[in-house]
């Protein structure tokens, strides 16, 4: 079973894709947000980075879609 959080972040059902203007406020705002935490990591020694993953999980993703559904999800929980 997954847990409470993870049920509110993940949901299946299709949302409407962000607008331009949206999508451009997220992105510039999601970046901010994982630049800060990169500087901010005090030279903690883990086996990754976590702010740098989120990071490659944005950039890579295949479509706009699973882009602006991470956007989503990052900023429900960001956001909570």
């Amino acid at each position: 079973m997954a847990s409470p959080l993870l049920e509110s972040v993940i949901t299946f059902s299709a949302e409407p894709s962000l607008r331009a203007s949206q999508r451009t406020a997220a992105k510039r705002r999601f970046y901010r947000i994982i630049e800060h935490f990169e500087r901010g990591s005090g030279g903690r020694v883990t086996s990754y980075k976590r702010p740098q993953l989120l990071r490659f999980k944005y950039v890579y993703v295949l479509s706009e879609e699973s882009r602006d559904n991470l956007l989503r999800a990052f900023f429900r929980v960001w956001l909570s």
